[in-house]
C-alpha cells in the first residue's frame, strides 16, 4: 500500500508545515508592528499579544523542516556552499537592496554610500531577513550534524544537552528573575552572568531545532505519547500568552521576553505543532496539490511580505489595529500572505530569479 505521507520522494506534511509556518511568521510581524502602539493592556493589545504568542513556533518549524530534510541525505560540502549557501547569500543581498530602495525612494530616507553598503550587509531595513544568515550557518554545519545523527544514542544525548542549556536553563532563569524573591533574583543574575561567560548561545542555539526536526521526523509516536505532547504544547501556548500578559501588567509596559524562540514554552509549542501536523495533515489529493504549490512559493513570500506590510500601512493605512484587532490582524494576515504568495509565484516563473532569489 502506498504511504500517503511520502509522495514522489516528497514528505507531504513538510509542505503543510511550511505553509502554516509562513502564516505564523507573518502574524508575528503583523502583531508586533502595532503591539507597542496600541493602548497598553487594552482590548487590541490583548489580541495582538495573543496572536503574537501563539505564532512563535513559525521560525522554529522552518528550521526543523530544514534539519529533517538535510540530515536525511548525504550532501557534499562543495554542494552545500555552491548550491545552497550561495543561493541564500544572493537572495539575502537582493532583498536587502530592495528594502534599501524602498527606504530611499518611498520612505524618503537619505543614506551615504557607506550607510547603504552597511545596511545591506547587516539587513538593517529588512528585520526579517536575519533568518537567512542564521540558516546559512546551520547549512555550513550539516556535515557535523550528520555525523551526530548517525549514532542515535549520541544524537539523543546531544539533543538533550541542547534543550537543557539553550531552552530549559534560560527559561528557569527568567522565571526566577520575574517571580522570585530578592535572593532568587540575585541567583538568576549570577546564572545569567555564568551563561554569558560560557557563550552557550554560540554552542547550542538553532542547532537544537535543526536536529530536533530530524529526530521528530524519524520518531514514531504512540497515541499516548502524542496526547502527552499535545498537552505539553497547550501548556506552552498558555505560558507564552499568560506570562507575557502578566509580566507586562506587573511592569506597566509591554514585556516580550517569553516570545524568544529558545524559551521552553516556545519549544513546547513547536514540538506540538510539528507532531500534530505529522499525524493529522489532510489526506486529500486536491488539497495537497494546492499546498505543495504554495509551499514552493513560501520562501519568496517570506522575503517579500514585510514590503507588503509596509506598503499597506503607508498607502492604505491598514494595520492590525485599523479596527478591532481580533479581526483586523487576521484580515491583514490573509491579505499579506496571499499577496506575497502571488508575487513569489510570478518571480518563480522568471528563470534567473527562480534559481537565485525565491
Amino acid at each position: 500500500m502506498k504511504n500517503s505521507t511520502v509522495s514522489n520522494n516528497r514528505v507531504r506534511y513538510f509542505d503543510y508545515l511550511r505553509v502554516l509556518s509562513l502564516f505564523a511568521i507573518v502574524m508575528i510581524h503583523v502583531s508586533a508592528d502595532r503591539l507597542y502602539s496600541v493602548e497598553f493592556f487594552g482590548a487590541n493589545w490583548q489580541a495582538l499579544n495573543m496572536y503574537d504568542s501563539i505564532s512563535r513556533w513559525g521560525v522554529p518549524i522552518f528550521v526543523m523542516i530544514s534539519g529533517a530534510l538535510f540530515l536525511e541525505k548525504e550532501v557534499s560540502i562543495k554542494k552545500i556552499f555552491t548550491k545552497y549557501i550561495l543561493r541564500l547569500i544572493i537572495a539575502y543581498l537582493f532583498w536587502n537592496v530592495l528594502h534599501i530602495a524602498y527606504a530611499i525612494f518611498i520612505s524618503g530616507k537619505t543614506y551615504g554610500i557607506t550607510a547603504v553598503i552597511t545596511s545591506i550587509i547587516a539587513g538593517r531595513n529588512a528585520y526579517h531577513l536575519w533568518f537567512i544568515p542564521m540558516i546559512c550557518v546551520l547549512y555550513a554545519g550539516i556535515p557535523i550534524f550528520q555525523q551526530i545523527v548517525k549514532n542515535e544514542r549520541i544524537m539523543k544525548y546531544y539533543l538533550l544537552l541542547l534543550v537543557l542549556v539553550w531552552s530549559v536553563l534560560p527559561t528557569l532563569t527568567k522565571l526566577l528573575s520575574d517571580f522570585g524573591n530578592y535572593q532568587m533574583q540575585e541567583l538568576s543574575k549570577a546564572i545569567i552572568d555564568l551563561e554569558g561567560d560560557m557563550y552557550i548561545e554560540y554552542l547550542t542555539g538553532y542547532p537544537m531545532y535543526f536536529i530536533l526536526g530530524y529526530y521528530l521526523s524519524k520518531k514514531d509516536f504512540k497515541k499516548s505519547e502524542r496526547q502527552l505532547v499535545y498537552i505539553l504544547s497547550a501548556l506552552g501556548f498558555a505560558m507564552t500568552v499568560g506570562l507575557s500578559a502578566f509580566m507586562s501588567y506587573k511592569l506597566g509596559e509591554t514585556y516580550v521576553r517569553y516570545y524568544n524562540f529558545w524559551k521552553f514554552n516556545i519549544l513546547l509549542e513547536s514540538i506540538g505543532v510539528f507532531t500534530f501536523i505529522k499525524y493529522n495533515y489532510p489526506k486529500s489529493e486536491k488539497m495537497f496539490t494546492i499546498v505543495s504549490k504554495l509551499s514552493k512559493y513560501s520562501f519568496g513570500a517570506y522575503c517579500v511580505h514585510v514590503l507588503i506590510l509596509k506598503l499597506l500601512k503607508l498607502y492604505a493605512g491598514f494595520t492590525a489595529d485599523s479596527f478591532n484587532s481580533f479581526l483586523a490582524a487576521p484580515c491583514l494576515l490573509v491579505l499579506i500572505v496571499f499577496g506575497s504568495l502571488f508575487i513569489s509565484m510570478i518571480l518563480n516563473h522568471i528563470p534567473i530569479l527562480r534559481k537565485y532569489i525565491v
